[in-house]
């Protein structure tokens, strides 16, 4: 948080994380980017009437559609990677990062 402009880092919906609307979060996005971060992923989160945050659907179907959008990112770099004729002498791996249910509370607010 503490790349981030006082005006964005005080719109996060958490102390913790950067979690902000569409158009601030594209912004920070290109910040941190523009700071030398790696961007490594995303997830959606809802503010909800009366102050509730959460996802918009149950853990298990979060955690399925994040896998499948994995999946499929993951593939498209391979076979990218494998049309590249300068690949060949070099081997591609992907570095994944998870988090457990129990992980994410933790760190949520």
């Amino acid at each position: 948080m503490e790349a981030l402009p006082p005006d964005l880092g005080t719109k996060s919906l958490s102390e913790r994380e950067i979690v902000l609307g569409s158009e601030d979060a594209l912004r920070a996005v290109d910040i941190l980017a523009a700071n030398g971060f790696a961007i490594l992923g995303w997830e959606g989160w809802m503010e909800y009437p009366g102050g509730r945050i959460g996802h918009h659907e149950p853990w298990e179907t979060f955690t399925a559609e994040a896998a499948d959008f994995c999946r499929r990112a993951m593939n498209l770099a391979h076979s990218e990677w494998m049309e590249d004729a300068d690949a060949t002498d070099v081997c591609l791996f992907f570095c994944v990062t998870a988090i457990s249910w129990e992980e994410h509370e933790a760190r949520r607010l």
